[in-house]
């Protein structure tokens, strides 16, 4: 299969100053830090500082060897919380239901 791009294309953009990289904000996911830190050990067996979560972070972003279905099932058991609805599996909306399922629950 060809490259679409040659190699050393991106690096070469980025050294010109045309290829910039702007991070997505982490301002909603900033409020959520404890549920961030024990939610990814519970789910994804990563401590907080093993990764890099944005606002825009997913489910999905994170390899792992368990299906949707499996991750479904693990957030269920662990927060009884169905989260399937979320499509794009934002962490920043799970993480505000966990945080509004607690605040109901005292």
């Amino acid at each position: 299969m060809k490259q679409k791009y040659p190699g050393g294309h991106f690096q070469r953009l980025f050294k010109e100053g045309k290829l910039k990289i702007e991070f997505a904000s982490t301002k909603k996911i900033s409020q959520y830090e404890e549920i961030a830190a024990e939610f990814l050990e519970s789910i994804f067996n990563m401590t907080r500082c093993d990764c890099l979560i944005s606002d825009e972070s997913s489910l999905w972003d994170f390899r792992t060897d368990q299906s949707k279905k499996a991750i479904w099932r693990r957030i269920q058991a662990t927060y009884g919380l169905d989260v399937r609805d979320v499509a794009d599996g934002n962490l920043a909306t799970i993480f505000k239901r966990i945080d509004w399922q607690r605040r109901q629950s005292c």
